[in-house]
Order: C-alpha cells, then sequence, then structure tokens
C-alpha cells in the first residue's frame, strides 16, 4: 500500500472556513456539503481497498477515531443532496466538519507505518462490519424454529421434521468445516505473502532476489 498524502495540508478549507464563519443556516448546509466533497476527494485518490469512496470509507471503518459520528455525516449528507434534511445549525455544522478533518487524519495515518499484515487484515475486513445485524437476525430466527421444533417433537409431523433438520444439520457443518479449513489456509497465505512483501521492501537483500 502506497502511502497516503496529509490530506489536512493538502486540501483548501477555506469554502468551508468561510461557510461558517457566516453563522447562518445556509451558510452551515454550504460547509458541510464542502465538507463532504472534501472528504470525498480524498478518499478518491486514497491508496485504500474498495472501487468506491464510499466502499474504502466502509473498509477502513475500523481504522478511525470516530466511525459514529462519519455514519452520522454520510446521513447528513444524504438527506442534504436529497434536500430533504432539516435547517442545520452552525453548531452541528462544525461537528460535521470536525469529523471530516478527524477522518482524513485517520486516513492519513494508514500509510507506511500500518503496511503491517495485522493492518491490511483489518483493513479487508472492513466489508463485513454493518452484516452484523443481519447476522443477528439469522440467529435469531433459528433460535425461534428450535423452539418450535421442541414443542413439535413427541408428534409424528414434528419428528419427521427433527430427522430431515438433523440432516441437513449434519450436511451443513460438514460444509461448514471444509470452508473453515478452506479460509484458514487462504488466510495464512495472504499473511505469509504480505509479510514477505513487507520484509522485501524493507530489506535490501531480499528485494535483490
Amino acid at each position: 500500500m502506497e502511502d497516503a498524502p496529509n490530506q489536512n495540508r493538502t486540501v483548501d478549507w477555506t469554502p468551508v472556513d468561510e461557510a461558517l464563519a457566516e453563522g447562518t443556516a445556509s451558510g452551515a448546509k454550504l460547509a458541510v456539503l464542502e465538507a463532504g466533497k472534501i472528504l470525498e476527494s480524498s478518499l478518491a485518490n486514497a491508496k485504500l481497498p474498495g472501487d468506491t469512496p464510499a466502499a474504502k470509507l466502509g473498509k477502513a471503518r475500523g481504522m478511525l477515531a470516530r466511525p459514529a459520528e462519519v455514519t452520522q455525516l454520510q446521513q447528513a449528507l444524504e438527506k442534504l443532496h436529497r434536500g430533504d434534511s432539516p435547517a442545520l445549525s452552525p453548531e452541528q455544522a462544525k461537528h460535521h466538519v470536525q469529523t471530516v478533518r478527524q477522518t482524513l487524519a485517520d486516513l492519513s495515518s494508514i500509510p507506511s507505518a500500518d503496511r503491517s499484515p495485522a493492518t491490511r487484515i483489518k483493513l479487508l475486513a472492513g466489508m463485513f462490519r454493518g452484516r452484523r445485524q443481519l447476522g443477528l437476525q439469522v440467529l435469531g430466527a433459528a433460535t425461534v424454529a428450535f423452539v418450535l421444533i421442541l414443542f413439535l417433537a413427541d408428534t409424528p409431523p414434528g419428528q419427521a421434521i427433527v430427522t430431515g433438520v438433523v440432516g441437513i444439520v449434519h450436511f451443513f457443518f460438514r460444509w461448514l468445516l471444509g470452508l473453515v479449513i478452506l479460509l484458514a489456509v487462504l488466510a495464512a497465505a495472504v499473511a505469509a505473502t504480505a509479510l514477505y512483501l513487507d520484509r522485501r521492501q524493507a530489506d535490501p537483500k531480499i528485494k535483490g532476489e
């Protein structure tokens, strides 16, 4: 991963600062929109996993100091772009702008010092954030189904259901075990490759191979 530039030194915050200085609702709206443009442009140029600025931000979420505030900022920007956002106060706008500044600082701190395999894996794992709610819903549905099966276990239809479910569970766990083993092998290969590349870059002798 190439070094990311220090975003806070290279961007022009003048339009944002001037809009905030107005101290009006219209100035607050303009300041947040301009800050959003700065964030999107910085993400587009950042050397991070992801094809879009939103995807890059999602995968880097685990490296951010204010992930909850970033989510609030994204929601505010979506509403502003749709035109259905209530008027923002100057204080709210300042908070969103500060979130953008902090996010850019967080992104600029991911460069050379964080080229370790652990950081790369953490960035790639960011794509799985936000899917936790879906997993909880699936777990809840499975729990309800299990309770219903217990109540029906003493009836002929219930026994047939239990037999079928047991067969499906056995098949699923055999498949899951194979998948876990495969993923473990792939993860080990990725980590080993990343570690080798780090050492090759740091050691001139290895680099000359």
